[in-house]
């Protein structure tokens, strides 16, 4: 396994971490691995849309107009 080290955390990001880690009942490191293999396992903006748009190439879904896509989404919320 690799290991990550990051230096000059703010404090106050740390003594959130340390408490949440607390909370939780783990360690630092054990909640801070988790967190890290979560963030990983999430696509990053720029890779979702590099999906979308390669799925839209292959023509496997429609493009839609920005307008079209506040529709949809409003339409899921109701």
């Amino acid at each position: 396994m690799a290991t990550i080290q990051i230096r000059d955390v703010p404090e106050e990001a740390y003594e959130v971490l340390r408490s949440r880690a607390r909370t939780s009942g783990r360690s630092i490191q054990a909640y801070m691995l988790e967190e890290v293999v979560r963030l990983a396992s999430r696509p990053s903006k720029a890779e979702h849309l590099a999906a979308i748009e390669a799925r839209i190439a292959r023509g496997e879904v429609e493009p839609m107009t920005p307008a079209e896509a506040v529709e949809l989404v409003h339409a899921a919320r109701r």
